[in-house]
């Protein structure tokens, strides 16, 4: 009876266990041999194969018969044991790829964390772009600034020169004329000098 009771449980539990697990795409392959209706009869045959061959084992038949009933108990037995080796292993399948899964996350998340560093590293780069842009345009406002004043300077020192230019002819038309002015006197005073010779001469 304590076999059959395990049997039940076992049954039921795997039943349980197959049917309402979530059922993700990732897990369809494991959970595709749920026990169907047929399984379930089979099953259900087996227990009550098991719960009569006990009953004739306890009503105390032949030892012949007693010993095909044991080996029969056996056989149910092993295959109890089956069942548990594929729950096992189906347990273990669902249990890696959970894992794959939580690598697989892992990895999204660890992706998700480069993805946004390089966004803010990009943004940073960016703004230090901005930035030097802004530099570049100031300098370029005052070279401008100081173009013009170098062209003002230039333009005022040609007025400079023009006016030296000037100033120098100027210069030179007084120098000419004092000369001028110099040499005509010179003549005067000599001819008034020579009329004041003949003058002294005749007396």
């Amino acid at each position: 009876m304590n076999v059959c009771l395990e049997k039940f449980i076992l049954n039921f539990f795997r039943t349980r266990l197959f049917c309402q697990l979530d059922p993700q795409s990732q897990l369809k392959s494991a959970l595709e041999q749920c026990p169907t209706s047929e399984e379930k009869e089979r099953s259900k045959a087996k227990k009550q194969e098991l719960k009569n061959k006990m009953k004739e084992l306890e009503e105390g038949k032949s030892e012949s018969n007693d010993k095909m009933l044991r080996i029969k108990i056996q056989d149910l037995e092993n295959a109890r044991q089956e069942d548990l080796s594929a729950l096992k292993a189906k347990n273990e399948t669902i249990q890696a790829l959970e894992a794959i899964s939580e690598v697989q996350r892992a990895q999204l998340n660890e992706a998700m964390v480069t993805i946004k560093s390089q966004s803010e590293k990009f943004n940073a780069t960016k703004i230090q772009l901005e930035e030097k842009e802004a530099k570049i345009r100031a300098l370029e406002a005052q070279i401008l600034e100081q173009n013009l004043l170098s062209q003002k300077k230039e333009e005022n020192q040609a007025a400079i020169n023009r006016g030296h230019l000037e100033n120098l002819a100027l210069l030179q038309e007084i120098v000419d004329d004092l000369e001028g002015y110099n040499n005509q006197t010179a003549n005067q005073r000599e001819a008034e000098e020579e009329e004041e010779e003949a003058k002294r001469s005749k007396v």
